[in-house]
């Protein structure tokens, strides 16, 4: 707190000086102005002709002069001197809003262990001396173990940078987050590994003005973890310093261990980094108007109004919105879940951060995707009525019970709450009063839709997949088949594909799949 009012009181100092300048220099601006108009009156008193039509009748020149460079370096220094100010205010705040998030936590943490002291406690002690039992708040002491995650984000496209925080209490079932904090970093020469140390720092240095002494940490990306952990030599002279100074950091604890871990299992801070990315993004539509600031999409080449890029979350590549729009729909219809379309990208697009560009209709076929996809093929459920036909899996769909009335098999929809059996997968209403066996044993034959669909797939010749039994049509192509679940099989036998090899010896194609049909037409 002494170097803030430092900081201040240099501050105020400098702000003090800036004035007597100022005024100093509107001293000097004002006699030059006055020697001018003297000098102004003297040569045009040489001619009088032209005086009268050429000499204002004023008492002053009011002289329109551009600014000088003095002007302007006062500006900026007054500028600088305000951004200093408010950096300290803003220093003085956070340090007040950590201190009674430390304090809160501190009285918690005693006012759990008091009542687990008092619980713990026998009938005999509590009558004895129970009411006399006190334990003060004392400063300092232990306050456990805690978790914190720490994540920077550099965008190239745009050059903007942030960092994203949490911190967790992992000494409570289940863990309580603490703080969330989202920052965006202006600096030079930042990149993609100095913006995660600067994120390690941030997190560190918080949680030590918070007094917290054992602290795990969790990043998600190799390099910095390599790098912290001493594992590669740092070479970049930047990376360098900056990964010395966490180090000093981290020599502050009396326990500080670093963990890598998946980039899904910590989503929450990439978000807030994110969401100070575009936050900074808004703040310069907003300040120069949209159409000041544009990008290229890799897809279309076109150059794209940055407002309608949009950033695939965990990888971070953009694409202009119309571009991955169109991406994402074709992607549903043909019943795959769309992935980023960089090549070679697997990270897929969320649910959530699509609706910003997917009609309700797309959003409900990937909605449905994500569940079938989320669900092993042996466990999935439809419900038999043909108006719901809800998918779930085995766990999900709500077990009734078992008597002489109610079957094991029987099973309630979660959507339409309709009962059917789970083992022969049709409607109660049919099977009632009757166990699976007797009512496989009454019809020996499939039901009447699916007679239809076996009828239909024999005369189009169509395939079925051994995996996720879903019919298959082929258009065009090899007999090399990719079912939508991801199994690959022969087209003609349905023997399995290992290793992109097949397992069979059936032809690999035929001249009518491989031919375009405008072509086939052309030769017949």
């Amino acid at each position: 707190m002494e170097g803030d009012g430092d900081h201040g009181e240099l501050c105020k100092f400098q702000q003090e000086e800036l004035m007597a300048a100022r005024a100093v220099k509107s001293d000097f601006d004002y006699a030059y102005e006055l020697q001018l108009r003297e000098a102004m009156i003297h040569s045009l008193k040489q001619e009088p002709s032209l005086q009268s039509s050429r000499i204002p009748r004023k008492s002053h020149f009011p002289l329109e002069m551009a600014p000088s460079s003095s002007s302007f370096a006062l500006d900026f220094q007054e500028a600088e001197i305000m951004r200093c100010q408010q950096e300290v205010s803003d220093s003085v705040l956070s340090r007040k809003e950590l201190q009674s998030v430390s304090e809160t936590l501190r009285i918690k943490r005693h006012d759990e262990n008091f009542a687990r002291e008092i619980q713990n406690m026998d009938n005999c002690e509590w009558d004895n001396w129970g009411d006399e039992f006190q334990k003060p708040v004392l400063k300092g002491g232990d306050l456990g173990t805690f978790k914190l995650y720490v994540k920077g984000i550099f965008c190239n496209s745009t050059g903007f940078a942030a960092v994203g925080i949490t911190l967790l209490d992992s000494n409570k079932e289940p863990e309580e987050t603490l703080l969330k904090v989202q920052k965006p970093i202006v600096m030079e020469n930042v990149g993609k590994e100095s913006i995660e140390v600067l994120a390690f720092i941030e997190g560190l240095t918080m949680v030590f003005a918070l007094g917290f002494q054992r602290i795990n940490v969790f990043i998600d990306n190799m390099i910095f973890y390599n790098h912290i952990t001493k594992r590669w030599a740092v070479k970049h002279r930047n990376i360098a310093m900056l990964i010395n100074k966490a180090w000093s950091l981290q020599r502050k604890f009396e326990r500080c261990t670093i963990e890598l871990v998946p980039r899904s299992q910590m989503p929450f801070v990439f978000q807030l980094a994110r969401g100070a990315i575009d936050s900074q993004l808004k703040s310069v539509i907003k300040a120069k108007g949209k159409g000041y600031i544009k990008e290229n999409c890799s897809i279309c080449s076109d150059d794209v109004d940055i407002s309608d890029m949009y950033m695939v979350d965990i990888c971070m590549h953009r694409y202009c919105i119309s571009c991955l729009k169109q991406h994402a729909e074709v992607k549903l219809l043909h019943g795959i879940l769309p992935l980023c379309p960089n090549v070679g990208c697997k990270s897929m697009l969320s649910l959530e951060s699509s609706k910003s560009f997917l009609s309700p209709k797309f959003l409900d076929i990937m909605s449905q995707h994500i569940k079938e996809a989320s669900i092993p093929t042996a466990e999935k459920v439809y419900c038999p009525d043909p108006k719901c036909s809800a998918l779930m899996s085995k766990s999900e769909a709500t077990h009734i019970g078992s008597s002489s009335n109610h079957p094991a098999g029987l099973r309630q929809c979660i959507k339409c709450n309709g009962s059917f059996c789970i083992n022969c997968k049709v409607s109660w209403i049919v099977h009632f009063n009757m166990t699976c066996e007797d009512y496989q044993r009454s019809h020996p034959n499939l039901l009447p839709g699916e007679a239809q669909l076996k009828k239909l797939a024999k005369k189009a010749k169509w395939s079925q997949c051994a995996k996720c039994k879903h019919m298959i049509e082929l258009a065009e192509g090899c007999y090399h088949m990719t079912c939508r679940c991801g199994y690959e099989f022969c087209y003609t036998c349905r023997k399995p594909w290992v290793n992109k090899t097949a397992t069979c010896t059936c032809p690999l194609w035929s001249e009518e799949h491989i031919l375009d049909r405008r072509i086939r037409v052309q030769f017949h």
